[in-house]
């Protein structure tokens, strides 16, 4: 998954506390448990492999939810970290 942009991260942000967007999110996290069952049945390795796949895409996409605040903040301080260290050497 592509890394989101800090337009994206703020979006996120805001939906968290949307109560829609929370049932989104459990589907989103059921669908990841049906995944995770299917892919520990699948005996062919192709498949076995799209299924892992699928699955860590829903996580990596569940993970940047919660992680969008602090992802932002990086994001805005990652100038500010280059100046302090530049003006620590």
């Amino acid at each position: 998954m592509k890394q989101p942009s800090e337009q994206t991260l703020v979006a996120l942000t805001v939906l968290r506390g949307n109560p829609h967007f929370l049932v989104v999110m459990k589907w989103i996290a059921e669908s990841l448990r049906d995944q995770d069952e299917h892919n520990r049945a699948e005996t062919d390795d192709v498949l076995l492999r799209q299924g892992q796949g699928k699955a860590l895409e829903l996580a990596d996409f569940t993970k940047t939810v919660g992680d969008a605040s602090g992802l932002i903040e990086r994001i805005r301080s990652a100038p500010e970290r280059r100046a302090q260290d530049e003006s620590q050497v």
